[in-house]
C-alpha cells in the first residue's frame, strides 16, 4: 500500500506541475498568438470546456476499467497536451490547444482522486490531504520551472516540451505500483421500475448543493488568480 500511495502522490504532483507550468508561461503564449485580454479570455474558456467534457468520460472509464488502468493513459495524454499551446499562433489554435490541456487535466483528475480514496480506505486513516499537498508542490515546481525558463529566455514551446517529456517519464514510472482491478465492489442490481414509469434520478440534498456552490466559488477565485496573475504581474 505504501508503494501505491507514492504512485498516486506522483500523479497528483504531475497534474499540479502541468497546470502551473502552463500558467507561468501565459504571457509568452499570449504575445506569440497576438491576443489582447479579451481574446485571451475566450481562449481560456477552452480549458474549462475541455475539462468538463473529459470529466464526464473519465468517470465512466474509471467505473468500467478501474482508476489504476485509466490514470497512466490519462497522464500520458495530459503530458503530451501541454506542448500544444506553445505552438498556437492564433485564437482558434490556442482555444483548441487549451481544450486539449483541459481535457487532459479532466481525464487525470477523476481517476487519481478515485484511486486516492481507494488507497485511503486501504490505510484505514485519512491520507487524502497528502495527495492534494502533492498537487500544490507540483504547482510550486511548475511555477518555478516556468519562471526560470522565462528568465533564461527559453520560449514557451521549449518550456512545455521539456516539462512534458520529464513528466511523461514520471507517469510511466509510477504506473506499476497502482492497485489493480476495480475500485469498488459490484453494486446489487436495482429492481426494475414498474411499467409505464421512468426511473427517477436521485436529487441532490440541500447540503450537497451548498457544497457544490462553495466549490464553485473556490474554483472561480482559484481560476481567476491562476489565469490572470502572470499576465498582470
Amino acid at each position: 500500500m505504501r508503494r501505491a500511495r507514492a504512485a498516486v502522490w506522483a500523479y497528483f504532483f504531475l497534474a499540479g506541475m502541468i497546470t502551473a507550468t502552463w500558467a507561468s508561461r501565459i504571457p509568452a503564449v499570449k504575445s506569440q498568438a497576438g491576443l489582447d485580454d479579451g481574446a485571451l479570455s475566450v481562449a481560456l474558456l477552452g480549458l474549462a470546456v475541455g475539462a468538463l467534457a473529459a470529466m464526464q468520460v473519465a468517470g465512466r472509464l474509471s467505473d468500467r476499467f478501474g482508476s489504476g488502468a485509466v490514470m497512466p493513459v490519462a497522464a500520458v495524454l495530459g503530458c503530451l497536451s501541454l506542448a500544444g499551446p506553445g505552438h498556437a499562433a492564433s485564437l482558434p489554435a490556442l482555444f483548441a490547444a487549451l481544450f486539449a490541456v483541459g481535457a487532459g487535466h479532466g481525464l487525470i483528475d477523476v481517476p487519481m482522486n478515485v484511486h486516492a480514496a481507494r488507497v485511503e480506505r486501504g490505510y484505514g486513516r485519512p491520507v487524502m490531504a497528502g495527495f492534494h499537498a502533492a498537487f500544490s508542490i507540483g504547482g510550486f515546481a511548475g511555477a518555478g520551472a516556468g519562471a526560470l525558463a522565462a528568465r533564461a529566455g527559453l520560449g514557451a514551446a521549449a518550456t512545455f516540451w521539456i516539462t512534458a517529456l520529464a513528466l511523461l517519464v514520471l507517469a510511466l514510472a509510477a504506473r506499476g505500483p497502482l492497485l489493480p482491478g476495480r475500485d469498488h465492489a459490484e453494486a446489487p442490481a436495482a429492481s426494475a421500475p414498474p411499467r409505464g414509469r421512468r426511473p427517477r434520478s436521485p436529487r441532490p440534498s440541500p447540503r450537497i448543493v451548498c457544497y457544490g456552490l462553495a466549490a464553485l466559488c473556490a474554483f472561480l477565485a482559484e481560476g481567476s488568480a491562476l489565469d490572470w496573475s502572470s499576465v498582470y504581474l
